[in-house]
């Protein structure tokens, strides 16, 4: 008869220790013809968007560029100990599906990736990371969108305190973006838009987040030019402090991701 038994801990242990269990009462299956022609499929999606998208030379620079420098990092010598944290809104989904088509190795947690998802997205990561330091002894590359890091960044305080070594890369778009492209999508004016999603000095400009590090006495750099993105990622895990890395990045419903628009027509 069908039994409901509640299970308390981390899903994730749970889930291993549930599969490791269903592992001793059935055989492997064999036929993977289905989640192979899934993996095809989410592949050819994958590249119909890379050119136009990863690729792209748009300045300011695409956010799905950005995430395919950095990849480019972790993928380098210089990055291949750290593991790969994202967090925010639209930065995320540039990078939550389609980091694995793009890793050398993307493993999930503690290999290479780690995305709390469960805490939800935005700012909650910038606390989970000295739980994932603790747990693994890893360097950290923590993915950020401007709107998201502001929530919570007086955390580099407490990463200075335990001397965790942490890159924060942060997508400055000067907007709260995932929530604007819904008001633009609505047909409203910039000028609407940015009433409460705006994330800029009064004076115009763009906040200078890298200034940051200079508080606990860490590294930072601004940057402009898709070119420039690796080697200032290089020079911060070279200069073996917390790092904070602010790329400049676009704001237009132009290069919002595909999940970002998809969640439109999810409420409509």
């Amino acid at each position: 008869m069908p039994v409901a038994l509640g299970v308390v801990g981390h899903c994730d242990i749970i889930a291993r220790q549930i599969l490791d269990c269903v592992k001793t009462k059935t055989k492997e299956r064999e036929d993977r013809s289905w989640a192979d022609q899934v993996w095809e499929e989410a592949k050819a999606d994958f590249q119909k968007i890379y050119k136009n998208d990863f690729a792209s030379d748009r300045h300011p620079i695409h956010p799905a560029r950005m995430v395919n420098e950095y990849i480019k990092f972790i993928n380098s010598e210089e990055g291949q100990e750290y593991i790969l944290n994202p967090c925010g809104g639209d930065i995320l989904e540039w990078c939550r599906v389609y980091h694995r088509f793009l890793m050398d190795d993307a493993g999930s947690f503690p290999s290479r990736f780690f995305h709390g998802t469960k805490f939800g997205c935005i700012g909650s990561q910038l606390g989970a990371l000295t739980g994932v330091w603790a747990a693994t002894g890893r360097p950290i590359l923590h993915v950020d969108g401007d709107g998201s890091f502001c929530e919570n960044f007086s955390e580099i305080i407490t990463y200075a305190k335990l001397g965790i070594p942490i890159i924060l890369l942060i997508s400055d778009n000067s907007k709260y973006e995932m929530i604007a492209s819904r008001v633009r999508a609505a047909g409203e004016p910039e000028e609407i838009v940015d009433i409460a999603n705006a994330i800029r000095p009064a004076g115009g400009g763009r906040f200078k987040y890298s200034a940051l590090a200079e508080v606990v006495g860490g590294y930072g750099e601004e940057v402009e030019r898709v070119e420039d993105i690796v080697p200032a990622l290089k020079r911060a895990a070279a200069s073996g402090k917390i790092s904070v890395i602010s790329v400049h990045t676009e704001a237009a419903q132009e290069v919002i991701s595909p999940i970002t628009a998809s969640f439109y027509t999810a409420i409509e």
